[in-house]
């Protein structure tokens, strides 16, 4: 399965998370809101206790600004491994840094951004829309993220004419022969169907397999987050419900169980994954602000 690149509370949830719910007509290229309007105020992850022996260790929540756009996301129990995180937008709103963060609390993250808590960091650069185009990973350990000594990654990104990801290039800078390429094929229900990972050396590209995601008939609740829909990798019009891959890349499938509210928003989704293999595994439930 391709691998997520999220915090674990948006693992799954964020696949289908509004943060104001938005329905397309099927003839209309012509977006329009549903006649309620609700935004997503936090979303609170639950691990599943039947896979892990220390109960609240991967319990999280995640929080919105008033755009719907996600600014924070504060962990029960901080370690180097579970890490509070911030997401960082400049004056135009966009994207800018992901932070992995040092801090203890969620007043912390509301803190001024101190240099020495910092733990790892995404630098992101951007074409003249705001899509994101290039992302730096840094190590920083405390260290200014900006040095080029703790520089640790760097993906690029190409869009479709609908400015969706269509495909990345994953490149090791401590290892700058191993290229990883992903492309995302959607179909014409407007849904991501596959992503084909490729390896590519001096010698070519091989295939390393596919990924395969099937659908709910719901409006997909996340296409008003430009964030979740970066992060997630996915910008379908319809909500994911299960993940699943070739035996040769990430052999996992992940499948997702719903609940949704009488206005027809998610408000619970529950996780499955087999194996589990090091991922946390667990419920996710959604609070919105309806007006």
């Amino acid at each position: 399965m391709k691998k997520s690149f999220l915090p674990q509370v948006l693992m799954g949830m964020a696949l289908s998370l509004p943060s104001c719910l938005i329905i397309k007509e099927k003839d209309d290229d012509k977006v329009k809101p549903h006649k309620t309007k609700c935004t997503i105020e936090e979303v609170r992850f639950i691990a599943d206790s039947t896979y892990y022996s220390s109960s609240g260790t991967y319990d999280r929540t995640l929080y919105f600004n008033s755009k719907g756009e996600p600014t924070k996301l504060a962990v029960d129990n901080p370690s180097t491994g579970n890490a509070p995180q911030l997401f960082v937008y400049n004056n135009k709103g966009w994207f800018t840094q992901w932070i992995y963060y040092f801090g203890n609390s969620p007043s912390d993250l509301d803190a001024p951004v101190q240099v020495n808590n910092i733990f790892t960091a995404h630098l992101y650069e951007h074409d003249t829309k705001g899509n994101i185009v290039r992302d730096s990973f840094f190590i920083s350990m405390g260290m200014p993220i900006h040095s080029h000594y703790y520089k640790g990654t760097a993906t690029t990104y190409t869009y479709d004419y609908k400015d969706r990801i269509i495909a990345t290039r994953f490149q090791d800078e401590w290892s700058p022969g191993t290229v990883t390429k992903e492309y995302y094929y959607y179909n014409t229900s407007g849904n991501l169907e596959t992503v084909a990972t490729y390896d590519s050396s001096s010698y070519g590209e091989m295939l390393r397999g596919n990924s395969y995601y099937t659908y709910d008939n719901k409006p997909s609740v996340i296409a008003t987050s430009k964030t979740l829909m970066f992060l997630n990798r996915n910008y379908s019009k319809n909500n994911t419900l299960s993940v699943s891959s070739d035996p040769n890349v990430y052999p996992m499938t992940e499948t997702y169980t719903t609940e949704y509210n009488a206005q027809g928003l998610l408000v619970k989704k529950s996780q499955t994954l087999s194996p589990v293999e090091g991922y946390s595994v667990g419920t996710s439930f959604v609070k919105y602000n309806c007006k």
